[in-house]
């Protein structure tokens, strides 16, 4: 009788054992699981710019005139891309990557120096990686009005963007690029994702000259 007891005891502990120590792994796990969903949300917010702190002011005028200039380097490098890489390639194309307007790679794979752009132009490639407050990004793909996507045709076309490493909430100019040799600009509070195929239809502006991008910084818009 006793040793059934016994038996008994030592049945009922195990579930109770093994209770315990499945609600501490859980709790370990649930810890681990929110801190990292935390933190990747940080950081998403912090590369959409949408995150806002004391230093997130973005970039002044002046850094934003010297971006329009740096764009304004790389249209004119993409425009004589075609002859100095059909050198290369046998084939006339754009950059289907900025970087390469600096250092491109051949066949083989051999790396060439065209110095169409400098080095820190083309470095800049990421919002912890500026140059005077913006980073440029490669544009693969665009999109017309009713969001159909298009891909990019290297043969005929290119798009390259200008964003702030910092985004205020006030919003700041983004800026565009493409083989129309034009500069288009638009005022975000949040980072641009996608980028249309016809920036005029879709609320962007034509940056002919220094002078007109001042006054659109006045007037914010």
């Amino acid at each position: 009788m006793d040793a059934g007891k016994r038996v008994s005891a030592v049945t009922l502990a195990h579930p109770n054992m093994g209770l315990k120590r499945w609600s501490i792994s859980g709790v370990i796990f649930s810890i681990i699981f929110w801190v990292t969903i935390g933190w990747m949300t940080v950081q998403w917010l912090g590369a959409a710019g949408i995150l806002k702190n004391e230093e997130n002011t973005g970039p002044t005028t002046a850094q934003a005139l010297k971006a329009y200039a740096y764009i304004q380097q790389i249209s004119r490098a993409q425009a004589r891309y075609p002859d100095r890489i059909k050198q290369v390639l046998g084939q006339p194309q754009f950059a289907r990557f900025m970087a390469h307007l600096w250092i491109t790679p051949d066949h083989r794979g051999n790396q060439v120096k065209l110095d169409l752009i400098p080095q820190k132009i083309a470095l800049a490639m990421d919002y912890n990686q500026t140059l005077d407050g913006f980073f440029f990004v490669d544009i693969h793909h665009r999109f017309n009005g009713r969001g159909k996507k298009s891909n990019i045709d290297i043969q005929q076309e290119w798009a390259v963007a200008a964003l702030p490493g910092k985004m205020p909430s006030s919003g700041f100019p983004c800026f565009l690029a493409d083989e129309s040799g034009n500069v288009y600009v638009k005022f975000f509070t949040a980072r641009p994702i996608t980028f249309p195929a016809v920036p005029l239809k879709q609320g962007w502006q034509n940056i002919s000259s220094p002078k007109k991008l001042k006054t659109l910084l006045k007037s914010g818009r």
